[in-house]
């Protein structure tokens, strides 16, 4: 895994090794993901009324090219369910927050594409 993952800028491991006093693996800090980008931005969009609103939503929605995790064979990440069950349900909450910010602005087509 952890040569998988590799390194980041730096040439530090994204899968550091572990400490034995810290306990557990850990991604590095400098570890980024879709995911990630995904909730910085969805988060954004949804907790506040400002005029970039629309656009942060959108920009996370772009991020969404299929079902999570379905470009993995079936019984290889098991452990994902729970994972990929929040990711759903964030999406579909930021689609359907988008679909009615587009239909108050009257952009049906924007609509559309938001669900």
């Amino acid at each position: 895994m952890r040569t998988w993952l590799g390194h980041d800028e730096n040439g530090d491991l994204y899968l550091p090794n572990v400490e034995a006093n810290g306990g557990g693996y850990r991604l590095s800090k400098s570890m980024n993901s879709d995911w990630y980008r995904f909730r910085q931005l969805a988060g954004s969009g949804l907790n506040r009324d400002a005029s970039d609103r629309r656009a942060r939503l959108e920009a996370a929605l772009e991020l969404v090219t299929g079902m999570p995790f379905s470009n993995i064979g079936p019984g290889r990440y098991a452990w994902n369910s729970w994972h990929q069950r929040e990711m759903i349900d964030a999406i579909v909450d930021v689609a359907h927050a988008l679909a009615g910010i587009c239909q108050q602005d009257g952009d049906l087509p924007a609509v559309r594409r938001a669900i």
